[in-house]
């Protein structure tokens, strides 16, 4: 309908988000503790339930994050949350239970899933960016797995490369760059199309 609409007004400083494997479940950081020097504020991650309808229900409090805070986290495949924090990466089962940390030498404020099999761990920290190569992959499939991806453009055209051997496929030239960008995962490169 193109009418945006506040999901829900239950955290209040929304900060990173993500879904549970099956969607059913929509994880959100709340970092309101981040800039108050009074001690308020939250450190935690939220948890609703996501309806047949998208709406979301029975927020709670899923995890609270110390030292630091939740800038940033993914989900597993198993439904296990990485999240940032002040001295590590923390790991919790989807029921809350914290089941372990990476370590990071430095403060950690966002990480992602990445690398051929969706099984790296890539984390950006305060002056670094670490990766660490886990036994279990990200929930959403990389990108790479299914199509080629757009990763350029210049001042005069769009070029398609290949993830897996770094080639370029095509290249269009902005005159003729059509509106609508297309992926066909069957044919494993993403084009624009009319």
């Amino acid at each position: 309908t193109g009418v945006l609409t506040a999901a829900s007004a239950w955290v209040q400083e929304p900060n990173g988000l993500a879904f549970s494997p099956d969607e059913s479940l929509l994880y959100v950081s709340d970092t309101s503790a981040a800039l108050r020097t009074d001690g308020s504020g939250h450190h935690h991650i939220a948890v609703f339930d996501v309806a047949a309808d998208n709406s979301l229900h029975n927020p709670r409090v899923f995890a609270e994050v110390s030292p630091g805070l939740s800038d940033g986290f993914r989900v597993d495949t198993q439904g296990w949350v990485y999240t940032s924090s002040e001295d590590s990466v923390q790991v919790y089962h989807p029921d809350g239970t914290l089941l372990g940390k990476i370590p990071v030498p430095e403060k950690v404020g966002n990480l992602c899933f990445g690398g051929p099999q969706g099984n790296q761990l890539f984390i950006a920290a305060s002056t670094s960016l670490y990766r660490i190569t886990l036994h279990t992959q990200g929930n959403s499939t990389p990108m790479s797995k299914e199509i080629l991806l757009l990763v350029e453009k210049c001042s005069h055209c769009f070029s398609y490369y290949d993830i897996d051997s770094g080639s370029r496929l095509h290249r269009v030239q902005l005159p003729d760059f059509p509106h609508e960008f297309v992926v066909d995962a069957a044919q494993r490169y993403a084009y624009i199309g009319h």
